[in-house]
């Protein structure tokens, strides 16, 4: 990331080989040291959202997510937001990353941010 760029990413980064093979490594697989994490777990969302607070690094309204949530053990990256309900509330949904001269974020859930 020459000349301090952001790398913005979505749930389910690494998942595949580029010949479309699963990988075998904890995901984001060999993107992990950029991104700062380590996918520790990760769950469908089939009926009630699953809700996203964010830290006062991001302003704006918190988020709903629905569809998929990658539950992130950060190794380095900041914590930006994190699930606020079920089994893995508080742990880290959307985290930052430093890397050379850039950042890398990883947002781990389907995010539905409009104000409702």
């Amino acid at each position: 990331m020459q000349g301090g760029g952001i790398f913005v990413t979505g749930f389910r980064l690494g998942a595949k080989t580029d010949t479309s093979q699963m990988v075998r490594t904890p995901l984001p697989g060999k993107l992990r040291d950029v991104m700062g994490v380590t996918v520790e777990d990760y769950i469908p969302i089939y009926s009630a959202k699953q809700g996203v607070k964010f830290s006062a690094a991001l302003a704006g309204p918190d988020a709903t997510c629905g569809l998929w949530a990658d539950i992130l053990q950060p190794s380095g990256a900041d914590v930006l937001g994190t699930y606020t309900a079920g089994a893995h509330a508080g742990r880290p949904a959307v985290t930052a990353n430093k890397f050379g001269k850039g950042k890398a974020v990883y947002i781990g859930g389907d995010l539905d941010c409009t104000k409702s």
